[in-house]
């Protein structure tokens, strides 16, 4: 994951990178989440591995500015992420596309939530 890492904050014209199904667990997202604010990603697929809260709470918290479209799908983030989610989703201005579907925080009425805070920041799909 470190050279990924290295790879990512190194290439400023690296838009987008698809991770998706490569078995990234809580410490590859953390390792990777050290190497995000520098980078000018625009899509970020990490959807089918095996992040969990804290390793979602790591990516969340160094999300670049310039990302759009970010998919967390199919892994193993609970309803304990909640307020992670809702402070990022409060605090982040650029992103358009959040994709949290399959995860085990989906109880409807968690989603709901969610919902409403992406939709009050012009979050364009929440999936």
């Amino acid at each position: 994951m470190d050279y990924i890492g290295r790879f990512i904050q190194n290439n400023s014209i690296l838009e987008q990178i698809d991770l998706h199904d490569c078995e990234i667990d809580d410490d590859g997202a953390i390792h990777l989440a050290k190497y995000l604010p520098a980078c000018s990603l625009e899509n970020l697929e990490l959807s089918q591995n095996s992040i969990s809260d804290r390793g979602c709470a790591s990516l969340l918290s160094s999300i670049p500015p310039t990302l759009l479209y970010l998919s967390l799908r199919g892994n193993q983030i609970t309803k304990s992420s909640l307020q992670t989610i809702l402070t990022f989703l409060d605090v982040n201005q650029t992103l358009k596309n959040l994709t949290i579907r399959n995860n085990p925080i989906l109880e409807e009425t968690i989603y709901e939530k969610i919902y409403e805070a992406a939709k009050q920041n012009n979050i364009c799909e929440i999936g």
